[in-house]
């Protein structure tokens, strides 16, 4: 993980979790294994905290001047991304993400999907057919997950039973804090993945998956696209 990112709501910096793995490595690898082993993701690592910018050069009595981002416990991204991993093995062993999935995957970028697009066009002009795109955004994709979807893709790719409660568990009780003027506004977030979380895009991927299973008539593909 990067150096110099905001530490989450505990306080606890990369910097600090690298020291202590310097110092006793054992401590992490016991703390991680077990959170494996049982299938659960501490609650403290579940609690985001909530940080709002104003965008430059936007009117500050609009909501949409404001920008929010979210810190999660660095403890907790570490568990995540180990999660991203073991998932990411479990569906490439099993070829369970669709072919047509582009975005958010080591061999398959979103430049792969701008690729067969360019490919249909050219062979549509060459015939002389007519072309048409459709294009659909997902407005706050991430946060319109559901994640009883996300358990459903991972007992379809045969995935263990602690991965999935390891699942299970993190998306539970996950809460968002707002500090300012020594007061705090706790929200509960019972939806979507958190924002800023290594599993986020994977599972986002899991998700969009579903769509790409059913039989359509012309080509369809998924792909990310850059928010601002």
């Amino acid at each position: 993980m990067k150096k110099k990112k905001g530490p989450g709501i505990d306080g606890i910096s990369i910097e600090i979790i690298k020291e202590l793995h310097d110092m006793n490595p054992d401590i992490l690898h016991y703390t991680y294994n077990k959170c494996l082993e049982l299938g659960i993701f501490q609650e403290t690592w579940k609690k985001g905290k909530l940080i709002i910018f104003i965008k430059p050069g936007k009117d500050p009595s609009l909501p949409n001047a404001y920008l929010p981002i979210c810190l999660l416990s660095v403890l907790g991204k570490i568990l995540d991304k180990i999660l991203v991993f073991r998932i990411a093995h479990l569906l490439h062993k099993n070829n369970r993400l669709h072919k047509q999935q582009d975005g958010f995957r080591n061999i398959r970028p979103c430049e792969t999907a701008n690729f067969r697009l360019w490919q249909a066009i050219n062979i549509a002009l060459q015939e002389r057919v007519p072309v048409t795109l459709l294009s659909l955004d997902v407005q706050g994709a991430f946060d319109t997950v559901w994640r009883t979807s996300i358990l459903f893709q991972l007992t379809q790719a045969n995935g263990s039973r602690n991965i999935f409660n390891l699942v299970r568990n993190y998306s539970t009780n996950i809460s968002i804090h707002y500090f300012q003027d020594e007061k705090v506004w706790n929200f509960d977030n019972q939806r979507g993945v958190p924002q800023g979380s290594c599993s986020g895009p994977l599972f986002w991927n899991l998700v969009m998956d579903l769509p790409l299973i059913y039989p359509y008539h012309r080509e369809v593909t998924s792909k990310p696209m850059p928010t601002t």
